[in-house]
């Protein structure tokens, strides 16, 4: 009977570092498959706002009359993906916002108010970037949520 008292002490500790390893195990397959999901889900939010904004974003070129009713229509889809997109967003306050900022910056800015913009220097203040670079910026501040170090 005393020999069989340090037999039981090392099946015991045998028996709580297997578990412990398989706990970590299962918690570390959770993890993995959160990122891969988190990558996935930016994927699919960053190429539905890119492909919405195709010819717009980035800022390459003039926008046009015709084009440029395109941001409101953008909307829509732009905030489909964004509420997909927001279970796996670790800030998520902070990416409602952005998504806010991009649908007021759509909803107000006019083709009149960046054309003005574009030809009357003299009415621009210090410091202004302008509404296609303040676009540029709001674009980039959204997609910045998909990046993983945000996650």
């Amino acid at each position: 009977m005393e020999n069989l008292s340090p037999v039981i002490t090392g099946l015991l500790g045998a028996l709580v570092s297997a578990i412990i390893t398989h706990r970590l195990t299962i918690w570390r397959m959770k993890e993995n498959n959160k990122l891969a999901m988190f990558s996935e889900a930016g994927k699919n939010f960053r190429f539905t706002v890119i492909n919405e904004l195709t010819g717009l974003y980035p800022i390459n070129q003039g926008w046009y009359t015709d084009n440029f009713p395109r941001l409101l229509e953008s909307i829509q889809a732009v905030n489909t993906a964004a509420a997909e997109f927001r279970y796996f967003v670790k800030s998520q306050t902070a990416f409602d916002k952005a998504v806010a900022e991009y649908n007021e910056y759509c909803r107000k800015t006019t083709y009149a108010e960046v054309q003005a913009y574009e030809m009357y220097d003299k009415s621009r203040k210090p410091g202004d970037i302008g509404p296609k670079n303040r676009f540029n910026n709001i674009v980039n501040h959204l997609l910045s949520f998909a990046d993983s170090a945000n996650r």
